[in-house]
């Protein structure tokens, strides 16, 4: 990579540092290759049918999650008694030479517009639409750009935690008394 690229990138990025004094980045319209956060099992199923899908189950107890894998993607559903409902996706992608973040920092620029937090080390590049830390739905990239090893993996990921720990842990039951 030129050093007018890596400069470029930097300045871009470097950018991004100060928290924005504008509302926070809404990603409930954000989507991964058509996918968002809240579609049902069946939703997705329809819109990427060749994914593979599999039940996780907590040691003996109900179906708790379920997970789908394919192309890149990894999903993470709540269980059935909770709507099977998407609430993790991302997407994976190695490259086997460094990458040029300024160039997919653009693209993700271009489709999701400018993202509320970002920043740079020595190792990665990264971003965020939406609050970084805390129960709240964001997007997150992710880009290896140096390193010891042959594979540069870039990672963007759409979650909801908040829908992730209503799953995980589900309001208690009432007490029925006699």
């Amino acid at each position: 990579m030129s050093f007018y690229k890596t400069v470029s990138a930097l300045i871009v990025i470097s950018l991004c540092l100060v928290e924005p004094a504008f509302p926070l980045a809404d990603v409930s319209m954000f989507e991964i290759e058509g996918l968002r956060l809240g579609m049902t099992l069946e939703q997705v199923k329809s819109v990427k049918p060749a994914l593979k899908y599999e039940e996780l189950h907590r040691e003996g107890d109900a179906l708790t999650a379920i997970r789908g894998e394919g192309g890149g993607l990894h999903l993470r559903f709540t269980g059935p008694s909770n709507g099977s409902l998407l609430y993790y996706i991302e997407k994976r992608e190695i490259f086997k030479d460094p990458p040029d973040p300024f160039m997919i920092f653009q693209k993700l620029v271009q489709k999701y517009g400018r993202p509320d937090y970002s920043g740079r080390d020595m190792w990665r590049a990264h971003a965020v639409w939406g609050k970084p830390v805390g129960k709240i739905r964001r997007l997150q990239f992710e880009l290896t750009i140096a390193g010891k090893g042959d594979s540069f993996p870039f990672i963007l990921f759409l979650y909801d935690p908040i829908t992730e720990a209503r799953n995980l842990n589900p309001a208690p039951k009432p007490l029925i008394r006699k």
